[in-house]
């Protein structure tokens, strides 16, 4: 059983961004999602003696943001990060130079 459980999960976490059909997310994912942050949240609360920070990575950019149900994440989610890295593409010529 538990064999099962870790391939659920990995194929859970797998979806980097939740409903986004592009990314091989489900749309009942926008809702699943903060379902499977509140329960870990109480997991590693009720297991850890009361510690129990979460935090998660979210998109800069609004079509793959879009697809977080931030307002329901809030409340179980202690500290969001941003992955501004991506903010601007791959990034001028420049730098494009120096990988090659």
């Amino acid at each position: 059983m538990r064999e099962r459980e870790t391939e659920n999960l990995m194929e859970f976490l797998s979806r980097e961004y939740p409903s986004a059909d592009d990314r091989s997310g489900r749309p009942e994912d926008f809702a699943n999602f903060p379902i499977f942050i509140r329960n870990l949240k109480r997991a590693v609360a009720s297991s850890s003696g009361g510690r129990s920070g979460v935090t998660i990575t979210v998109p800069v950019s609004y079509w793959y943001l879009q697809h977080f149900d931030i307002v329901s994440l809030e409340p179980w989610v202690d500290w969001f990060n941003v992955m501004s890295y991506d903010l601007h593409g791959a990034g001028p010529p420049s730098l494009l130079l120096l990988s090659s």
